[in-house]
Parts: structure tokens; C-alpha cells; sequence
């Protein structure tokens, strides 16, 4: 969610996100919740289509078609049948002709939108082609002139500047020893002038003690003829534990490389002494957060609301966020204008509250118990469900999570969409945001576990204050 949009995209794009956003029916759900939330949906058509936001227009349309058609129209209470259900007969039909309409719509767009995609791309630097590796020496050319890579093993053509004894092969072994033998070197390592690499040289006893044994294996050291090492009177000042003595069969047995350990036992019989100094005058973990807030209480009898509506294909995914920059006073100004025209085509009004740092908490506290003095008490219960539940919201603090936290519990902090997110789940409320934002400018912010039925409605002009929004006809 950026005040400049995003990138345009083309509708196969579009219709892509639109298909992965469908929803199931659900038949518990009364189907004038679904006819609320087809209605929601095309007033964000209708803003779109007024601020000529194309992309976010045809999206949209979409949804609304996806809602009727893919879920609505399953639902067990549709019905065109107006001989048994007269009105709900003439709904149901209104809904699908309004669905040829959008489709009639976004046949027009679809032209407008794609050429605007294409144009943002060929705009847009080039991506740098993939660079293939130099081919291989002894690699033959593919048609069209690409190298390709010998088919045969990379042990085949090794030299000695590529020792490896573990994957070279017995024959490769003794053609290396036979080049060293007669040369040192190989032709090709004496023409370009390259010195072999030193090969290991083992200790000076180690050769002495093989050349006694007058072993002829190359790995004297592991043969059954290893030579025996220097007595103990000769090993007096040598600082390096004796080898282990060898059984006749070559291999050493395990008394003869067992060390002599003194046999010391520990005295289990007698207590520990206590740790020296005071006992500790707190406890050793932080105290554990408080448990979640209790639901709110349901709107008084008779109180305009806004309707309630369900999530559909035209519902983004809501990501909590830092608030990363603040308008100037001019775009601040403009956005404020545009938030009271969507107010306004939506049936809402708001109810302003305190900008003290805190309007935020103080809208939230007005939607929850109509009363903004208690956002205190709201910023409370945020803060202790951020602690309660660390690794859900820890993952979109960029800085570090401690130090954010004791932050946001200070009075005046700004709240941000963390704390929205942390404010649905503490009290179990779904919300609804009707923000200034250029695209996705409704936000819908579901909890982890629903605790009540009502729907916190408040609105957002972007990045600078919060407010409190109601029906046109309420009482506030």
C-alpha cells in the first residue's frame, strides 16, 4: 500500500490475482450479508471509476463478478424463480444483469489497461540477459554457435594441477605416479613454466620409522608393517603421548590404547554448599503478559451501523506495516479531500478525534466502548497482545522488537498497522478501514480467532491521522 500505486499490469495479470482470491460459499451466512458485500464492492467500483483508476477499476469489476457468480449464485437461498420468490427472484435477477454490465465494462478497459502495461515495460530498463560460462576447452559448438560442455567426465581430462585422491581413479593415479617418476612434471606443466604443488611431506620420524620397516606400501603409515616408535627413555622430553601398541595381527587392540586414568570417585554423600550471596529478590523470567481483553459489548438497540459485510475476491491481503514516511501539508491536503468524497458515496460519516499521538487508539477506543478518553486502556491491551504473541507480529518489525514494543506502550507513540493488526486479534473484532490511499484504499482486517459479530469501522487519512467513522443517520 504506497500513496503512488503500484505498477500496471496487464488483465491477465490481474485476472490471475482475482481467480486466487475467490471465495467458497458459506450457506450459514445469510444471503443479504452477500447482497451488503456485492453492494460494498461496487462503491469501490464506483470510486475507481470516478478518480479513473483503470487497473483498480477492472480488478474490481472482476470481483464483483467472481462474488455473484462464483459464490452468490451457489448460495441454497438463490433463486430466480419469482413465481414462489417474487422479490428475492427480482434481486437475484438484478445482480446477474448487473454482472453483463461489468463484463461489457471490462471488455472496454481491457484495451486502455494492456496498453498502459505494455508502455510501463518498454519504459523500464531492460533486464540483463543471463551470461553463460566460457566454454570448456575440448567443448564442441552447438547449432547457432553456442559452446557446449564435453560430455565426457572432468576426471578423464585432469592433470596434475587438479590432484584429488579421492576421486581420481586408479588408472589416473598410476599415470600421475609415472609422469612424476620420469619427469617431476608433466610436458604440459614444463612448457607453461607452472610449479607443481608441494605434496605433503610427513614428520622425519614418520620416514625413518617406514624405511626401517622396510615396508614397500605407498601409505606406510596405515600398512600392517608400520614401524614400531622410539622407546620410552628415548621419548622422555617428547611431549606427544606413545602410539598404541599393536596387536601381531596388525591392527591395535583396545587395552593397548586405553590411557591409565587414576580411579577418582566423587563424594556423593555430602551437600553442595549454597551459592555465596543473597537470594535472588525477583524472578529470573519476565512476568507473563496479562490474558486478552473481553469482547466488546453489542451496539445499543436501534443504533445505525454500517452493514456488515463478509470477505470476497475483491478483499487484498492485509500486511501490518511500519508507518515509513508522512505527506507533505499539500498531498495531505488533497488526500483529505478525496477521503471525504469516499466517505460520503460510501453513506459514512466521522467522528474526528483527538490528533495527540494517540488518535489511533482514541478511534478505536470511540468504535469499541464510544468513548475516545479510554484509549489508554486500548493501548494496553496492544501492547500485551504484541508480547503475548511475539513471532506473529515480531516478523514485520524492522528494528528490533523489544525496543518497538516499549515504544509503542509510551502515551502519544503513533499507532501503525501492527497495532491494528494486534487490536483485532486481542479483542476478536474484524475492521474496516476506509483510507485515502490511491489503490486498495478499503482495507479489511480479519482477526486470528472471532470474538464478536461487530465490525470496527475507521478511517485513515494516510499516514497522518485516524478517525472514527459511523453511519450518515447515527447519533454520534
Amino acid at each position: 500500500m504506497v500513496l503512488g500505486g503500484s505498477r500496471p499490469r496487464t488483465t491477465a495479470e490481474i485476472s490471475a490475482a482475482v481467480k486466487a482470491k475467490q471465495r467458497p460459499v458459506h450457506h450459514l451466512t445469510d444471503l443479504e450479508v452477500y447482497f451488503k458485500t456485492a453492494e460494498f464492492v461496487g462503491l469501490e467500483a464506483a470510486v475507481y471509476r470516478e478518480e479513473e483508476n483503470w487497473q483498480e477499476l477492472f480488478r474490481v469489476l472482476l470481483a464483483y463478478t467472481s462474488l455473484v457468480v462464483e459464490t452468490i449464485r451457489k448460495h441454497k437461498e438463490w433463486t430466480t424463480d419469482a413465481s414462489r420468490h417474487g422479490r428475492r427472484a427480482e434481486t437475484c435477477k438484478a445482480y446477474e444483469a448487473e454482472v453483463v454490465k461489468c463484463m461489457e465494462e471490462m471488455e472496454s478497459l481491457k484495451p486502455r489497461i494492456n496498453a498502459e502495461a505494455k508502455a510501463f515495460k518498454q519504459a523500464a530498463p531492460p533486464e540483463r540477459p543471463a551470461v553463460r560460462p566460457p566454454p570448456v576447452d575440448g567443448g564442441s559448438a552447438a547449432p547457432g554457435g553456442e559452446a557446449r560442455a564435453p560430455e565426457a567426465s572432468p576426471l578423464e581430462t585432469f592433470t596434475e594441477a587438479d590432484w584429488d585422491l579421492l576421486s581420481a581413479t586408479p588408472a589416473q593415479l598410476a599415470a600421475a605416479a609415472e609422469r612424476w617418476d620420469a619427469g617431476g612434471a608433466s610436458t604440459t606443466a614444463r612448457e607453461k613454466g607452472a610449479q607443481p604443488r608441494p605434496r605433503y611431506q610427513p614428520r622425519a620420524e614418520y620416514v625413518a620409522a617406514g624405511a626401517a620397516a622396510g615396508t614397500d606400501a605407498k601409505h606406510a603409515l596405515v600398512a600392517a608393517g608400520t614401524a614400531s616408535f622410539r622407546s620410552a627413555d628415548a621419548r622422555a622430553g617428547d611431549p606427544k603421548p606413545p602410539p598404541p601398541r599393536r596387536d601381531p595381527s596388525g591392527y591395535p587392540s583396545v587395552d593397548a590404547t586405553r590411557a591409565d586414568v587414576p580411579d577418582v570417585r566423587a563424594d556423593t554423600t555430602a551437600r553442595p554448599p549454597p551459592p555465596p550471596g543473597p537470594p535472588p529478590s525477583g524472578p529470573s523470567a519476565p512476568p507473563m503478559p496479562p490474558p486478552p481483553p473481553p469482547p466488546p459489548p453489542p451496539l445499543p438497540a436501534g443504533a445505525a451501523a454500517p452493514a456488515t459485510i463478509v470477505p470476497s475476491a475483491a478483499t487484498r491481503d492485509f500486511t501490518p506495516q511500519r508507518m515509513t514516511n508522512v505527506p507533505t501539508p499539500d498531498l495531505a491536503h488533497a488526500d483529505h479531500n478525496k477521503l471525504d468524497t469516499r466517505l460520503r458515496l460510501y453513506g459514512l460519516k466521522e467522528k474526528k478525534v483527538r490528533g495527540d499521538g494517540n488518535c489511533q487508539f482514541r478511534a478505536l477506543a470511540d468504535q469499541l466502548f464510544r468513548d475516545q478518553e479510554r484509549h489508554a486502556e486500548i493501548r494496553a491491551a496492544v501492547v500485551a497482545q504484541l508480547r503475548r504473541d511475539r513471532e506473529a507480529y515480531s516478523v514485520f518489525v524492522p528494528e528490533d522488537f523489544d525496543a518497538y514494543v516499549r515504544d509503542m506502550s509510551r502515551a502519544t507513540t503513533w499507532g501503525d498497522h501492527i497495532t491494528l493488526q494486534a487490536a483485532a486479534d486481542a479483542y476478536g473484532v474484524a475492521m474496516c478501514v476506509i483510507s485515502s490511499y490511491k489503490d486498495n484504499f478499503v482495507i479489511e482486517i480479519q482477526p486470528t480467532a472471532k470474538r464478536s459479530e461487530r465490525v470496527l469501522w475507521i478511517s485513515f487519512w494516510a499516514e497522518v491521522h485516524y478517525n472514527s467513522i459511523y453511519h450518515i443517520n447515527a447519533q454520534i
